[in-house]
């Protein structure tokens, strides 16, 4: 069950979403015969994920309604697992997600009051992970909703919190929100130089990640590569 559910995410990264969907299905199954609820409801929220990633594919392929389609899927596994019973931090995690959902479906309303419970939740000393996603969607919703000096607060927030974060498009994902915020507020210069700063980060980061591929191609080769047959 736990290979099917490391197979799901390595499929779903690799924009194989069906097999993706079948593996994690199999997982999820799995523990539930074994009645490992934790290990099902995690399963549930990686299905979501999943289909949280398609439906911003399809979004970017031009495809709305069947975008909107994989946003309901994905918003009832983040339901059924919340209400399966998640850990503090999960439960948060589930809950920005089914946020995401929400604001892709236009519900801002229900957006919002997924977020308020979420960031009641947080603790000091959370991972920054989860502070950044918080505050990055909250920053969204008080955007849509035209208040956009809350908005600015949560954005910067969730930037700091993303810059700790290796490895992860989060913190280019906040310059653009800061971009948006900016024009909203009429400062096109600012969003501007927002624009040029998240291109900068992604760049930054993807010739980091090259070179660290690079580094590690001569202990692939040597430790894990399988010989042909």
């Amino acid at each position: 069950a736990q290979a099917h559910l490391i197979l799901g995410c390595v499929l779903s990264d690799a924009r194989r979403y069906e097999d993706s969907l079948a593996s994690l299905r199999r997982a999820r199954s799995a523990f539930r015969r074994q009645s490992d609820a934790e290990r099902a409801s995690a399963a549930a929220v990686n299905i979501g994920h999943l289909l949280l990633r398609q439906a911003n594919a399809l979004d970017g392929a031009g495809d709305p309604r069947e975008a909107a389609r994989c946003r309901r899927h994905a918003r009832r596994h983040y339901r059924a697992a919340l209400d399966s019973g998640r850990p503090r931090l999960g439960a948060i995690m589930a809950q920005t997600a089914m946020a995401d959902c929400e604001l892709g479906l236009g519900n801002v309303a229900q957006a919002h009051a997924l977020l308020a419970q979420a960031f009641g939740f947080l603790e000091p000393h959370d991972p920054a992970p989860v502070v950044a996603r918080v505050h990055r969607y909250l920053g969204e919703v008080h955007r849509q909703e035209g208040r956009l000096q809350e908005a600015s607060r949560h954005l910067h927030a969730a930037l700091e919190a993303a810059d700790t974060i290796e490895g992860d498009g989060l913190a280019v994902d906040c310059r653009h929100a800061l971009s948006r915020l900016a024009k909203d507020l009429g400062r096109e210069a600012e969003a501007g130089r927002w624009e040029k700063d998240a291109r900068t980060v992604r760049d930054r980061r993807r010739a980091a990640m090259a070179d660290f591929r690079r580094r590690m191609r001569p202990t692939w080769d040597r430790y894990l590569r399988r010989e042909p047959g």
